[in-house]
């Protein structure tokens, strides 16, 4: 990560190639919420609470 910053690289694009990365495949995608905001993890832990 440090030599690809420090080569310029900025974009996550740039270096995805060096991460090793597995995905995994989701049945249930209930569990999984994007929280980017208080309201999000308010809905959220609304939902999970309930």
């Amino acid at each position: 990560m440090d030599a690809a910053l420090e080569s310029g690289a900025r974009r996550f694009s740039d270096i995805y190639g060096l991460c090793r990365v597995r995905f995994v495949g989701l049945d249930d995608t209930g569990w999984f919420a994007n929280l980017n905001t208080m309201a999000d993890y308010e809905r959220f832990r609304g939902r999970i609470d309930a």
